[in-house]
């Protein structure tokens, strides 16, 4: 899968990460404001700490929303709850709808 710092997908198009940091619709999940959510579009860090935070349900696609800002903000992934609080080595990148 193609990174932020990626310039374009091996088609030649966009990428799609690149593309929605420009439009200003992904942003890190730590930014988010109560009430807000989005769809994970990315998790940037190293592997064991991607990887942990895919085996909480936190992965591509999953559908989050901040119950309360942070940190640790409390966030809810479908009926789950659970505090997330940023480090230096990871983020989460969220698509927002557009304003």
């Amino acid at each position: 899968m193609p990174l932020a710092s990626d310039p374009a997908v091996p088609d030649g198009s966009p990428c799609p990460t690149a593309k929605a940091l420009a439009e200003g619709t992904l942003i890190p999940l730590d930014l988010l404001r109560t009430g807000e959510g989005g769809t994970v579009a990315d998790i940037l860090g190293d592997a064991s700490a991607v990887h942990r935070l895919e085996e909480l349900g936190l992965r591509i696609g999953a559908a989050v929303r901040v119950l309360r800002e942070g940190p640790p903000a409390l966030v809810a992934l479908g009926s789950q709850r659970f505090c997330f609080r940023p480090d230096g080595g990871t983020t989460v990148l969220v698509a927002t709808a557009p304003a």
